[in-house]
């Protein structure tokens, strides 16, 4: 399944009277899942950064300690 695009799902929706794209409750489910799954993607790589600094915390302070 190609990634969901917001400006996909909003380019052949009907206006309000504001000129903004009215979506259906389907599309706001799609946009949910897509903000849900890339907030946990973010979150992945901070933690898998987090712990390389840890490891890396780890080995300067060994070090240190050797000298």
């Amino acid at each position: 399944m190609p990634p969901l695009s917001v400006s996909v799902l909003c380019k052949n929706r009907k206006s309000n009277e504001n000129g903004l794209k009215i979506l259906s409750f389907n599309d706001k489910d799609k946009i949910k899942s897509k903000c849900a799954s890339s907030v946990f993607n973010i979150g992945q790589c901070l933690l898998a950064r987090t712990r390389k600094v840890e490891s890396v915390t780890t080995v300067v302070t060994i070090l240190r300690e050797e000298i």
